[in-house]
């Protein structure tokens, strides 16, 4: 027999993976979640996720009962909640601290059904085994559930410094003697922020970040170029309808035919090759409206890459 109905957003196959983000302080961090399991994921172990991946890529802890997770119109989703609550493919979740005197994220059994004490999950994973739909909730994670206790109503809280970013996707290349002209058609150039615009060239990778406002942000991310640069000899213009950047190559005599670097048929160094080293060199320009604040100037170094 099927386990009692959870009362639970239901799981669907809306999403196969969604993105989780830290932006509150730095270290930021972001995790591609695949929801491709054949058992639910909760809110909460989605976070507990999150936590050991952070604490791996950075080296620092986050506290996983401190914290929760909303989507990017700041709508708090409940632990016991599975994902992808009705989310679609790759949607964008943000990780952030619950509020002094908001209640702690309950454990992942909070909020389910409960008959004689003992939860829908925990009975259907004692009757089944591995058989059950719910066979890894709870497993490895080092808590012990029980049956669900008051909590103190959850405060809702703003996201901190979220920036919606999109990927630049149109741009053409023309290799010119000594230089590659590369070239971005974007609308409203002359009305962007005097330093809305920001480059930063590596020894062979190529970042750009466009900023139109605080919120929202267009970037073309290169790790790897057909051949090294002369990055202090870069540089990009603002132009009507378009951004040209101006990519000095390191030898003149090298013809470009493609930007971006492929592995061809045999090629046994492009595994060698690894991407964002070298000194940057970064350079800011913009349109003719008024500068963005400080804290909201794009970023062309690496580190302005969380996806």
């Amino acid at each position: 027999d099927a386990p009692d109905a959870l009362p639970v957003m239901a799981a669907s196959t809306s999403a196969a993976a969604v993105f989780l983000h830290y932006e509150e302080h730095e270290p930021f961090h972001t995790m591609k979640l695949s929801l491709q399991s054949d058992t639910a994921i909760t809110v909460e172990s989605a976070i507990l996720a999150f936590v050991e991946s952070y604490s791996t890529a950075t080296g620092t802890q986050l506290q996983a009962m401190s914290l929760s997770l909303c989507t990017d119109a700041k709508a708090l989703l409940e632990p016991s909640w599975v994902l992808p609550c009705g989310l679609v493919h790759q949607s964008d979740l943000f990780v952030t601290s619950v509020p002094a005197g908001a209640g702690a994220v309950a454990p992942p059994a909070a909020g389910v059904a409960v008959e004689g004490g003992v939860s829908a999950v925990v009975a259907s994973q004692s009757k089944l085994g591995e058989a059950s739909y719910y066979y890894s909730v709870n497993k490895n994670l080092g808590n012990t559930v029980h049956a669900p206790e008051p909590q103190v109503p959850r405060a809702k809280h703003a996201v901190a410094n979220f920036v919606r970013t999109t990927t630049i996707t149109s741009f053409t290349m023309i290799d010119d003697d000594a230089r590659v002209k590369v070239h971005i058609p974007m609308a409203r150039t002359q009305q962007l922020p005097s330093n809305g615009v920001a480059v930063g060239f590596y020894d062979r990778s190529m970042r750009v970040a466009v900023r139109p406002d605080a919120s929202s942000e267009h970037s073309l991310n290169l790790p790897l170029l057909l051949e090294e640069i002369d990055q202090q000899a870069c540089s990009v213009k603002v132009k009507d309808g378009k951004l040209i950047v101006f990519v000095a190559k390191r030898e003149a005599d090298k013809v470009w035919y493609e930007l971006r670097k492929t592995k061809g048929v045999g090629d046994t160094e492009y595994d060698k090759l690894v991407p964002w080293t070298g000194q940057v060199h970064v350079v800011t320009t913009g349109g003719s409206a008024p500068p963005l604040p400080e804290a909201s100037i794009p970023d062309g170094t690496k580190a302005g890459i969380r996806r």
